[in-house]
C-alpha cells in the first residue's frame, strides 16, 4: 500500500512512498524486557527524499490522513522557547506579572529559611520540583542548561527568551541557569560547606506539601535547609566550576572568579569531610574544576576517586556519566588527553549499549531499556544527554536520529498523538496537576507545563479515578493515560522533564546567524 505526502497549503500530491510494517500487534520485542508497549499494528511511511521547506501531511487512501507537519531547519526553536516557559513558571520567588506574562502570580517563598548553620533569612530563586510547588532548588536544572549551553554555544543568545534579564547582555539560557545556582550558592557556609539532605538530594525542603486549598504561593509551611554535607558541597562545587568557566569565556572576569572561588572552597570542604565517600558527585566536581583550571591536582583527584563506567547504567542511575561527559569533551590546551580520551571512549560504550534497543520500539526514541513505564519515561528525553553529547563529540548520525526520534515522540509521535506539553501541537495534554495552571484567571493552563505521560501502575491510575477507567494491566502500557489533572502519578509534571525537554530541542535548533 503506498503513502502519499502532500503539500498542506495547495493539497498537491508532492512524495509517493510505500508503507511498511514497523511493528505487529502481537510482537513482544520491544526494550531489553521483549515487552509489546501498544499492542497494535503500526507502518511506516519512509519520506526522507523530502526536504522542501513547508507544511505537509500524509495520506493514505482508505485510512485517513496525519495531523500536519512542518519539515524546516528551525523546526525546534518554538518547542524550545515553550519549554523554556515552563521552567519560567517553575521559579521560585519569582513575581510573574504584567511585565513578562498573560498570567499572574505573587512572588511565592520569600519567607526566611531556617538553617542549622547560619542566621536564617531569605533564599530566593531555584526552581520547583513538580506541580504542588514544593520549593527545592532542584540543581539537575543548573546543571542540564549549563551542559547545553557549553555543547552549543553558536545557538544561545541573550533576547531569546521571555525573562526579565533579557537585554543583560548574558544568554538567556545562561541566566535561566543561575536562577537556579544563586540560592544554591547563598546557602554557602563561608568555610565552603552547604547544607544538603543527601536521601533526597535536596538543599531546601518545606515541612510538607502546600494543600490544594490556598495557592501554593501563599503557602505558610516553613522552609529550611539541612546540615552541611559533603554530597551538597561537591555538588555546589561542580555547577560553579562549570559556570565559572563558561562566564569566563565570555569574557565576564568578575563573576567567573567570584564562581570559581566558590567551587573551590566547597570542594575543599568536602576533601576535609569525607568527599571520598560520594564517588560520583567527588569525581564530577574534580572533573569540572580539572576542565576550568587545567590544574593537575584535580586530574589527579579524579584518577584516585574511584570512579569506572563499567556497570554504570545497571540501576538505571546514568546520572553518574556527568563526570565523563566533563572530561570527554576536554579537548584544548592543558586538558589531560588520556583521560579526555578514556571517558569519551567509555560514554560512547555506553551509549552504545543503550542505544542499541533504540530501533526495537514501535515508535522509535531514546530511552534507558531497563526503566518502567512510569514518571515520565514514556513521554520524556529522560536520558537523552548521552547521545546529545555523543553527536557533538562524534559527529555520528545515528546519534542525531535518536534525538530527533525522541523529540518526535515527546511532540507527538506517541501512540496517543498527544504532545506532553501544553501549549505544543496539535493535541497538547490539557489538565496538569499543576496548581499554579489551576488557578489562572485565563482558565486554561499556561503554556510549557508537563504532565507524566503513561505509567504501567493501576494504583496511580484508578487512585482517583474509581471505575471510570479501565484496568491498567488489561490496557497496553502505552495506552494507560487520562488527561485527568486529579489524576497525580498521570499528570503531576516533574521541572527534570522540563528541562531535559528544552535540553533536546535547544540542541536540534539551527546555529545563530
Amino acid at each position: 500500500r503506498t503513502c502519499m505526502v502532500v503539500d498542506a497549503e495547495s493539497g498537491e500530491e508532492v512524495f509517493e512512498g510505500r508503507l511498511s510494517l514497523r511493528h505487529a500487534a502481537d510482537a513482544a520485542d520491544e526494550g531489553a524486557y521483549q515487552m509489546n508497549y501498544t499492542s497494535e499494528d503500526l507502518h511506516a511511511c519512509d519520506f526522507a527524499g523530502l526536504s522542501t521547506p513547508g507544511e505537509y501531511y500524509v495520506k493514505v487512501t482508505g485510512m485517513g490522513r496525519s495531523y500536519s507537519f512542518s519539515i524546516a531547519e528551525d523546526v525546534y526553536l518554538h518547542p524550545f522557547r515553550v519549554a523554556m516557559r515552563g521552567l519560567f513558571y517553575q521559579r521560585g520567588g519569582q513575581p510573574i506579572d504584567a511585565s513578562n506574562s498573560a498570567y499572574r502570580r505573587v512572588a511565592g517563598h520569600l519567607d526566611p529559611v531556617a538553617i542549622p548553620y547560619m542566621a536564617e533569612r531569605p533564599i530566593r530563586g531555584g526552581h520547583y520540583d513538580a506541580g504542588d510547588y514544593n520549593p527545592r532548588l532542584h540543581y539537575d536544572v543548573v546543571h542540564i542548561l549549563l551542559l547545553l549551553y557549553e555543547l552549543f554555544p553558536q545557538k544561545f543568545a541573550d533576547n531569546q527568551l521571555d525573562i526579565p534579564e533579557r537585554g543583560n547582555g548574558i544568554p538567556d539560557v545562561l541566566d535561566e541557569a543561575m536562577w537556579g545556582l544563586r540560592p544554591i550558592l547563598a546557602l554557602q557556609d563561608a568555610d565552603g560547606g552547604v547544607g544538603f539532605d543527601s536521601e533526597t538530594s535536596n538543599y531546601v525542603e518545606s515541612t510538607r506539601d502546600p494543600n490544594f486549598v490556598e495557592v501554593a504561593e501563599r503557602d505558610p509551611a516553613r522552609q529550611f535547609s539541612y546540615e552541611k554535607h559533603p554530597r551538597g558541597a561537591l555538588i555546589l562545587a561542580a555547577l560553579a566550576a562549570s559556570a565559572s568557566r563558561l562566564y569566563g569565556a565570555l569574557g565576564e572576569a568578575e563573576q567567573a572568579a567570584s564562581l570559581l572561588e566558590a567551587a573551590v572552597r566547597g570542594y575543599e570542604w568536602a576533601k576535609a569531610n569525607d568527599a571520598s565517600a560520594h564517588v560520583y558527585d567527588y569525581a564530577w566536581a574534580a572533573a569540572e574544576l580539572g576542565r576550568t583550571t587545567h590544574e593537575q591536582t584535580y586530574f589527579d583527584d579524579f584518577r584516585a576517586s574511584g570512579y569506572a563506567l563499567t556497570g554504570i547504567f545497571d540501576d538505571g542511575n546514568i546520572n553518574r556519566l556527568r563526570a565523563a561527559y566533563v572530561l570527554a569533551g576536554d579537548t584544548g590546551d592543558g586538558a589531560d588527553a588520556d583521560l579526555s580520551n578514556l571517558m569519551y571512549g567509555g560514554v560512547g560504550q555506553v551509549m552504545g549499549t543503550l542505544g542499541r534497543y533504540f530501533d526495537s520500539y514501535a515508535y522509535p526514541h531514546f530511552q534507558h531499556p531497563y526503566a518502567p513505564v512510569n514518571w515520565g519515561t514514556a513521554a520524556y528525553p529522560h536520558t537523552i544527554d548521552g547521545p546529545v553529547v555523543m553527536w557533538v563529540l562524534s559527529g555520528d548520525v545515528s546519534f542525531l536520529r535518536q534525538m530527533t526520534a525522541s523529540a518526535d515522540f515527546s511532540l507527538g509521535a506517541n501512540p496517543l498523538n498527544y504532545s506532553w506539553i501544553t501549549g505544543l501541537g496539535d493535541r497538547p495534554v490539557y489538565g496538569p496537576a499543576h496548581l499554579f495552571g489551576w488557578a489562572t484567571f485565563l482558565g486554561i493552563m499556561p503554556p510549557g507545563l508537563t504532565v507524566e505521560g503513561p505509567n504501567q501502575d493501576n494504583d496511580y491510575i484508578q487512585r482517583f479515578m474509581n471505575e471510570n477507567t479501565p484496568v491498567a494491566e488489561e490496557t497496553p502500557q502505552y495506552y494507560n493515560y487520562y488527561d485527568v489533572r486529579y489524576s497525580i502519578g498521570l499528570n503531576e509534571g516533574v521541572v527534570r522533564n522540563q528541562v531535559m525537554s528544552a535540553f533536546l530541542y535547544g540542541a536540534l535548533m539551527p546555529d545563530l546567524p
